[in-house]
């Protein structure tokens, strides 16, 4: 309200009553002489209860007496009121030339505030990520090429601006018919279609590289190159090292493809117990149950478990061997689970993967499992029951899927009574139990045995 000039003010009063700025004046003594009813959003109080009353009581935050004191306006200034953003004009009020009061006219800016504050967090989140791209860029072995639809370069890394003895920044800017002549990007931004596997010269470099079209809204807004080979001899190199790879392949499975017939035919004879005892073997193959194969040494355990392994199905995994009594006791442990880089003083770069991961999806033969310590029989009997291994310095487990085979020479269950063999571990292994005669009790396979061996002897010598 006003309390002068009221016959003027009845039109004027309605207007500022019904704007959304909040109006506040004050006479030269600071008190209030006028607010509006936008002022309630502000203060949350009455407006009639504060004209008279002393602007510094309710809103000491106007700087009004300041105005008042030095004359001048305070255009487009700040304020901050508890949650609450205000944008304020505040100018002296001058009647014939004499200061007589001043006025404040604030325009609430929270909505407008928080979308800044926003966007100054979001401007932040693309400018880290940004400089993060630039750090992938820069460190990325393979030389890498950003062009814009009119074929200007809009981001290079140093691996590809390395070919030009250049920096990044010395060819961002440029068309890159101007670079890079023979690089077939406007083919790409004209057809959309991708060019894999182009091998041409890049300043003086046979390379091979691709260039794939970029598409926003099934639209061509650019095109990526990028530098699969810096020195096309790599690929040679690598083709090289791979047809090698296949060939070192094909001859370990010719190999165990040989080793499995040999024992095979190793197996065979007249004994009625042995020739029992092989189609056991090949029925038992079939499933999926840990064997425990016992007997004396010399007698083919090996041979039965290759037997298990090539008739089974899983004949196509791997078959890892293990002598448990060969390998120390504090290696054996990194030689089954396999172990992370830094595990250990000396550990491989890299890492290692253990017996059990290698035999994943086949089987693993622990040959001697008598001869193991009490303190590794614990570990693969957790590795048993849970189907998972724990890497040495690695704190997650991986899953293994093996068919596991174990062969003793010892007698496990007066080894159960000394308390030098793990009775729960005995049980797990003793699934199936195939006990192998020794020689002298199936003198009856001697005949075929010489045969056998006559037979391979021959064709080595042919070979030599």
């Amino acid at each position: 309200m006003l309390l002068e000039g009221q016959a003027f003010s009845i039109t004027l009063d309605e207007i500022l009553e019904n704007t959304n700025n909040a109006i506040i004046a004050v006479d030269p003594k600071g008190q209030i002489i006028y607010a509006n009813r936008a002022v309630l959003n502000i203060l949350k109080t009455e407006v009639l209860d504060l004209v008279g009353e002393p602007i510094t009581k309710h809103f000491p935050e106007t700087g009004l007496m300041r105005v008042f004191e030095t004359g001048i306006a305070e255009l487009g200034q700040q304020l901050k009121l508890d949650n609450i953003t205000l944008l304020s004009n505040r100018t002296p009020i001058y009647v014939h030339g004499e200061l007589v009061g001043a006025v404040a006219v604030f325009h609430d800016i929270t909505i407008l505030q928080n979308f800044l504050d926003n966007l100054v967090v979001e401007h932040e989140k693309t400018k880290q990520l940004q400089r993060t791209l630039e750090v992938v860029l820069n460190t990325a072995y393979d030389g890498l090429i950003v062009v814009d639809k009119e074929g200007i370069i809009t981001m290079t890394n140093q691996a590809f601006s390395s070919f030009f003895n250049q920096t990044p920044e010395d060819l961002i800017g440029k068309p890159v018919i101007d670079v890079y002549k023979n690089a077939k990007f406007i083919d790409v931004l004209e057809t959309g279609q991708p060019v894999f596997g182009y091998i041409h010269d890049l300043n003086g470099h046979e390379i091979i590289a691709s260039r794939i079209p970029i598409k926003q809204d099934g639209k061509i807004v650019g095109a990526l190159g990028k530098v699969v080979f810096k020195d096309v001899n790599e690929l040679y190199a690598l083709t090289k090292k791979v047809d090698s790879l296949r060939l070192e392949l094909d001859y370990y499975k010719k190999t165990m493809l040989q080793k499995n017939n040999s024992a095979l035919e190793l197996l065979k004879g007249k004994n009625a117990v042995m020739v029992s005892l092989v189609q056991t073997t090949l029925r038992v193959s079939k499933s999926g149950s840990t064997v425990l194969l016992r007997g004396e040494s010399g007698t083919g355990k090996e041979l039965f478990a290759m037997l298990l392994h090539s008739e089974s199905t899983r004949s196509q995994g791997p078959f890892i061997k293990v002598n448990c009594a060969a390998v120390p006791e504090n290696l054996l442990e990194s030689e089954l689970f396999g172990y992370e880089e830094g595990a250990f003083t000396g550990a491989r770069k890299g890492g290692k993967l253990g017996k059990f991961e290698l035999a994943d999806g086949g089987t693993l033969f622990l040959d001697e499992i008598g001869d193991m310590e009490m303190t590794m029989q614990a570990k693969l009997l957790r590795v048993i029951q849970e189907r998972e291994i724990e890497p040495l310095g690695s704190s997650k487990t991986r899953k293994v899927d093996v068919r596991l085979v174990a062969a003793t020479n010892r007698d496990l269950e007066a080894m159960i009574q000394e308390k030098k063999f793990r009775e729960d571990l005995y049980y797990r292994l003793n699934v199936v139990t195939l006990t192998i005669p020794p020689l002298r009790e199936r003198i009856d396979d001697l005949e075929c045995l010489i045969e056998t061996f006559i037979k391979k002897f021959i064709v080595c010598l042919h070979n030599q």
